[in-house]
Order: C-alpha cells, then structure tokens, then sequence
C-alpha cells in the first residue's frame, strides 16, 4: 500500500498541475478613427447596414447620440478578437477558451455637412477552463481580449464604398 501511494505521489507530481491563465495578450496598434466625406445620415444608414451584412446583432442603437452597440457570442476561431493563448493543465489536458464574448460599439458624429467621424471599439472577454478527463472544471479564470483589427478595417472599407 505504501508503495502504491508513493507511485500515486510521484505520477502526480510528474503530470503536473497548473492553474488557469493566459500569455501572449497582444496590444493593439491599428486605427480606430476614421473620417468619411460624407454626411452623418449617409454614414449612419452605411453603420446600421454594415452591421447587418456581417450578421452583427444590434442591442442598442440612438440616432440622437450617434452610438450602435452590439454584444454576441463567438466561437474560437473567430478573427475579431485575440484573448492569447490559455494556459493551464491537469497531467495532459490542456486549458481552453469557453464563452467568448465580443463587444463592438460605434459611435458616429457630425464634424461638418460633408464630414463624419466614427469611432470603433471592438473588445471582448472569455472564460478559461482546465478540465481533468471527466470533464469537471479543475481551474478557472477569466480573460480580457482586444481586437485584432480585423472588424475595424472592415468597417472602414465598407463605408468609404457606399
């Protein structure tokens, strides 16, 4: 029996155990700004049908005050957001990204009759989770992701088109 539990010890220590994490969170070195030569209305009726042809659910938007906010799920591939890499084990299971959340808000504002401003925010957040081979949760974290660019350039592009 002694035995048995010294193996028990040391196979454990060898498979190794550590806690849910994340490395490699990028900073974000892209532009955010952007300036249209065209009027308020036309940039905010080009904003709302952006949303729409990328499958963007709108949770709220105001006219009045220039801003569109969305908040939606994303599976890991998804190229908006970069929450890094996880990091974190129990013997051979790995740490995974679960929950991935992406936040995109824009805010549009009049600079003059032929001069529009918008800004774009693209962030998000994603639980970590280190599962043992029963699939319970042995450790968890939480993780702040920044965007990758990618939703902002696209944004651009589609406005300066229309």
């Amino acid at each position: 029996m002694k035995k048995l539990l010294t193996s028990l010890a040391i196979t454990a220590t060898l498979a190794g155990c550590t806690p849910a994490g994340v490395k490699d969170l990028p900073s974000e070195d892209f532009d955010k700004n952007f300036l249209f030569s065209q009027s308020y209305d036309e940039v905010w009726s080009n904003t709302v049908e952006w949303f729409a042809m990328n499958n963007i659910p709108i949770n709220s938007m105001e006219k009045d005050s220039g801003l569109i906010s969305s908040n939606h799920g994303l599976s890991p591939s998804f190229r908006v957001i970069n929450c890094g890499q996880p990091t974190g084990n129990v013997g051979l299971y790995s740490a995974n990204f679960e929950s991935i959340q992406s936040n995109i808000n824009i805010l549009v504002r009049r600079v003059g009759p032929n001069k529009t401003r918008a800004t774009v925010n693209v962030f998000g957040s994603s639980a970590i989770t280190v599962r043992n081979g029963y699939g319970n949760v042995v450790s968890s974290a939480s993780a702040r992701c920044v965007s990758t660019g990618n939703l902002e350039a696209s944004y651009s592009q589609f406005i300066k088109k229309n």
